[in-house]
């Protein structure tokens, strides 16, 4: 066994002598390019919505995989797990392949299912350990390593970073059945590409090594390289660039001066709707950006269905003002939530409550203070009520009993009413189609009340 990689050793030392071991190992690297298709016939590559069925990612040497695609979309992919379960470790464990990963360290969804049914894992989890990493964001990058400055150039704003940890592996068992042997742990060895202004790794290369203390052996995993998504090109354009510059493909001549000189009416004609199409994805896009803020606005509506405490006390306010109501400013915020005078001229003073629980005795209490407090020190006079969010981790069609009777009992005797967030949210709704009668619903508000 030693001879025999003795002779490998040599044949390679030879190799490097006359300059073309590197260049000759390269050529003969199958490259796999999942996420995009590039058609091209040097490259098997396959977009992530034509994956096949049969593809064995240990049928190749050098694997390419870009998740800003589904990063983008937001959706992951039913066969994403197939693809990284089958034969992977053949892969994993071939020193002389090389694995690149492009994208932001995150959960995906990785089989069918809607919403919180699909099954989310992190996109690490195929690997022999899960690497540990933080969800961040700057612009600063430094220390990049020599032969990975060309993509780096391409990152003006970084996502996330890794710690230098990973956790606890839940794969040995799997990996011995593959290896053939008892493998009992797992080590890690990363080489930072880029750091960030802390000294966090922004891409990494790093290796995994398992170990048997049974046979006293161990196994290395093959070259595992993670980069950042580009920000300031297109995923697919980074893929190629990648693959210029790592695998020496797409070599062209650069363009001579005088060329742009030379037309084709044709190609002049396509230049044309290139230029126009991109006029109006600027408009497009003016356009997207106004509709956005408007979108952000707006989704404070949605506030009154779940939140608690201050941003649904300003979520309330908003909605108040909305449905024709006029804010009074509370000076003291140690006193009542709200003040309002109704379409109808009726003074409200109200208490703002939001409780995972139903309502409370305490909260009719502290309206009554408020209450008591403003006709002692200002002669004040007119109708007092809660606008609650009770049971409010509940889906609201689904909320039942969020007054007990006893309490109920009490808001009757104290003459106070309770007006639900989820009331105010359906008054909007029909506000906006044209059915919200304002004088009259808050008329009936007022008449379950005792004004002072």
């Amino acid at each position: 066994m030693r001879l025999r990689i003795k002779k490998e050793a040599n044949k390679n030392s030879a190799g490097s002598e006359n300059g073309h071991a590197t260049r000759e190992s390269e050529d003969r690297k199958k490259i796999l390019v999942i996420g995009h298709d590039l058609c091209l016939r040097r490259i098997t590559s396959f977009s992530w919505d034509s994956l096949p069925k049969n593809l064995n990612i240990a049928d190749f040497n050098a694997v390419i995989i870009d998740f800003s695609p589904l990063q983008r979309d937001k959706v992951g992919h039913p066969e994403l797990n197939k693809v990284f379960t089958k034969n992977r470790w053949n892969l994993m464990f071939n020193t002389r392949a090389e694995v690149v990963l492009v994208g932001v360290a995150a959960n995906m969804r990785m089989s069918k299912g809607e919403g919180i049914y699909g099954q989310y894992k992190e996109l690490t989890s195929w690997l022999p350990a899960s690497l540990k990493y933080t969800s961040a964001s700057g612009d600063t990058i430094r220390n990049v390593r020599e032969g990975y400055s060309f993509y780096f150039k391409l990152v003006t704003c970084w996502q996330f970073y890794f710690d230098k940890a990973f956790y606890k592996s839940e794969s040995l068992e799997e990996i011995s059945k593959a290896l053939s042997i008892l493998v009992d742990d797992i080590s890690m060895i990363e080489e930072p590409l880029a750091r960030n202004v802390y000294g966090k790794s922004l891409g990494c290369k790093f290796n995994f090594e398992v170990k048997s203390s049974r046979c006293r052996s161990t196994r290395k995993t093959c070259d595992i390289i993670w980069l950042p998504p580009a920000t300031s090109v297109d995923s697919i354009d980074a893929i190629r660039l990648l693959l210029k510059e790592k695998y020496d493909l797409f070599s062209e001549s650069h363009r001579p001066i005088w060329l742009s000189g030379s037309s084709m009416p044709s190609i002049d004609k396509l230049k044309k709707k290139i230029e126009d199409i991109e006029q109006k994805a600027i408009s497009l896009s003016q356009e997207k950006t106004k509709f956005m803020s408007t979108l952000r606005d707006r989704e404070y509506l949605f506030d009154l269905l779940f939140e608690q405490g201050d941003v649904l006390e300003n979520a309330v306010r908003k909605v108040l003002a909305e449905l024709g109501c006029q804010i009074i400013p509370v000076s003291n915020k140690s006193q009542e939530d709200a003040r309002f005078i109704d379409p109808n001229g009726m003074n409200w003073i109200c208490e703002i409550k939001g409780r995972k629980t139903q309502l409370k005795r305490v909260d009719i209490r502290q309206l009554d203070d408020w209450l008591k407090q403003a006709m002692l020190n200002e002669n004040w006079k007119g109708c007092a009520c809660i606008i609650g969010n009770y049971l409010c981790e509940i889906q609201p069609s689904n909320r039942q009993e969020i007054v007990s009777d006893n309490e109920r009992t009490a808001l009757e005797r104290f003459g106070f009413t309770l007006i639900e967030t989820t009331a105010l949210f359906e008054c909007v709704k029909n506000m906006e189609s044209s059915t919200y009668d304002a004088k009259n619903y808050w008329a009936k508000a007022a008449q379950k009340t005792k004004p002072s």
